[in-house]
């Protein structure tokens, strides 16, 4: 078997720099020893049949009999996981990975075979992920064919450890605490512990378009509808790659969600551009608990008001002479946390607008006058009524809202007897 390594020596310059002759045979005396990653072309057209089945040597529900087979070490540059990849070849191929650091390799009584494979790669191509790999040690590859089989091809190695990060990772089952959908191009991680889940509204009669890359591992997307407290919704449409979404006569909320479809646990990496309508604003824990008016405070916005962020907020049947000030929060919860007669439905960085001292914008204390409507106390509302949410958020450094982010907002207002209620959540794509 030759065995060639592309190394880039200058920016859109490849060179082969050695090419190494496989051992074959039943012996596998001398094989080459090669390290890091990187794309090996080989040839098995010149090898004979080992006697290294993988029978003798794995618990395979692979065929067990290599043809035209081949041998050579290999060393990983640094500890991680690896993926071991033949990603182009002319005949059906076979794969298999066996550790014991520098035994000779034809003593394999002293090795252990790690994995192998048949066709887990594309078509009959063959595909195997290892985890925790040494960089002190070696490991003897072994590639042949099926059935006699032989020809030339690519060995992939690369890296497939990316490093998850815990906050890109949703709750799942409950989708409790999903997100928005992020509009443009991001990119992100999933575990098979912590898929990933995005919540969107799309208008009626609108496309929404998802397009995936994946950059490691192996991502499936499954779309829920009617996202409702404890539960993300019913399966809708499940995809591998790209998709896109389309609405009927009304307005549908959906749940999406990345889900790790990668052997052995690790980290799938992906990206994914959304382009499309999507609804700027919903909302969450609707219908808020009953007030003492017998119906739940209703809280409602628009933007475009030109004042401060441009968001204007508003909640009808409220508890006359009842005081109440808004709440802001980075994230959200369907069912949220019961506080006295309702449920703080808002999860994250939590803020709230009743800021007395510094910018007065930061202040929405407002009371609800005889028809139910929250009148503004301290003048940060153009109309009279509600809130002109400024581009200041209430939280530490102050920071600014910026175009693209998703903030939530709920109105806590107290209730007769001294105690407490939550309107309903919203949430707005600014």
């Amino acid at each position: 078997m030759q065995l060639l390594k592309p190394t880039n020596l200058l920016a859109g310059i490849t060179l082969v720099l050695t090419s190494h002759a496989f051992a074959q045979s039943n012996t596998c005396s001398s094989p080459p020893n090669l390290s890091g990653e990187g794309a090996f072309s080989f040839s098995t057209d010149s090898m004979t049949e080992s006697d290294y089945e993988l029978s003798h040597l794995c618990e395979t529900t692979n065929n067990s009999n290599f043809s035209s087979d081949g041998f050579f070490f290999w060393s990983p540059d640094v500890d991680g996981d690896y993926r071991f990849e033949v990603a182009t070849a002319t005949f059906d191929t076979q794969i298999a990975i066996y550790s014991g650091n520098a035994a000779p390799c034809d003593s394999f009584q002293r090795m252990t075979c790690a994995a192998s494979d048949d066709d887990d790669g594309a078509g009959l191509l063959s595909l195997l992920d290892l985890t925790g790999l040494i960089a002190t040690e070696r490991y003897l590859i072994q590639i042949g064919g099926y059935l006699g089989q032989s020809g030339n091809g690519v060995l992939e190695i690369v890296s497939i450890a990316p490093t998850c990060s815990s906050a890109d990772s949703s709750m799942f089952p409950r989708c409790e605490f999903s997100p928005s959908l992020p509009f443009g191009l991001s990119t992100h991680f999933a575990t098979d512990a912590h898929p990933d889940s995005w919540i969107t509204g799309v208008p009626a009669f609108s496309t929404l378009t998802v397009d995936v890359t994946q950059l490691s591992g192996d991502t499936d997307f499954v779309v829920f509808s009617t996202p409702a407290p404890g539960f993300c919704g019913g399966v809708m449409s499940e995809y591998e790659g790209s998709f896109t979404y389309s609405t009927g006569a009304t307005l549908e909320v959906l749940v999406i969600m990345a889900v790790n479809d990668h052997n052995g646990g690790l980290c799938s990496e992906y990206s994914m551009d959304v382009s499309g309508a999507l609804q700027p604003s919903f909302t969450f824990c609707t219908p808020g608990a009953p007030n003492s008016t017998g119906v739940p405070s209703l809280l409602t916005g628009t933007l475009g008001s030109g004042v401060g962020s441009g968001l204007h907020l508003e909640v009808n049947n409220g508890p006359n002479g009842a005081l109440g000030y808004f709440l802001m929060s980075s994230s959200y919860s369907l069912s949220g946390i019961n506080i006295s007669q309702g449920f703080l439905c808002l999860s994250g960085s939590l803020g709230r607008y009743n800021v007395a001292s510094g910018t007065g914008a930061l202040n929405s204390v407002g009371f609800f006058d005889g028809s139910g409507v929250l009148q503004n106390a301290v003048g940060t509302s153009t109309s009279g009524s509600g809130f002109d949410v400024p581009s200041t958020l209430p939280l530490a450094g102050t920071p600014q809202i910026q175009p693209g982010e998703t903030w939530h907002f709920q109105l806590w207002h107290r209730e007769a007897f001294g105690t407490s209620n939550f309107s309903n959540g919203i949430a707005f794509t600014f």
